[in-house]
């Protein structure tokens, strides 16, 4: 086909004959909810693959490198341990190391190694894991002397602290 060609078929109408099929869709990226809507249609439809497990929650939990507030503190154990639990409870985990910085209570900026521990889960498998979360959160704030601890469900972002009487509450925050 010539260039002149393609230009007048261009020209006309865009949902002429004359163009390819896959010039007569308008492609515009799918994304966000669009996006999944039509990876699920695709995979629930395909004759090759199924999906056998739909996790719609994800927690994200992070490990610091420090024991009071900023003392250097081997914590590989903690962060092994939190991937053997969460791994137990949700079927597997991902862990990556970043610097964080925070501000601590006397107004300090800190700076250390932290380590986040991802895992993805049903609400009933959430909701059924809380309490061994919730003693492993414990352990960290208690052992490694921390003021807080980040917990992530979903989108939402919390800072844990132990409380004076050590009762939790943490189906709070997984609502």
């Amino acid at each position: 086909m010539s260039l002149q060609h393609t230009a007048q078929i261009l020209a006309e109408e865009p949902t002429s004959q004359h163009l390819p099929n896959t010039l007569n869709s308008v492609n515009v990226p799918l994304s966000g909810k669009n996006l999944s809507a039509k990876v699920d249609q695709t995979l629930k439809t395909s004759s090759k693959i199924r999906i056998c497990k739909i996790m719609n929650h994800k927690l994200r939990l992070l490990i610091p490198s420090t024991i009071h507030i900023d003392i250097p503190w081997e914590t590989s154990a903690y962060v092994e341990q939190a991937n053997q639990l969460l791994s137990e409870c949700f079927g597997g985990s991902i862990c990556k190391k970043f610097v964080g910085f925070y501000q601590s209570s006397d107004y300090r900026l800190i700076s250390e190694s932290i380590f986040e521990v991802e895992v993805w889960m049903t609400e009933v498998e959430l909701l059924h894991h809380l309490p061994k979360l919730e003693d492993f959160i414990l352990q960290l704030l208690t052992e490694l002397q921390q003021e807080t601890v980040f917990l992530i469900i979903d989108d939402t972002a919390s800072l844990i602290e132990k409380r004076k009487t050590d009762n939790f509450n943490f189906e709070a925050i997984a609502a």
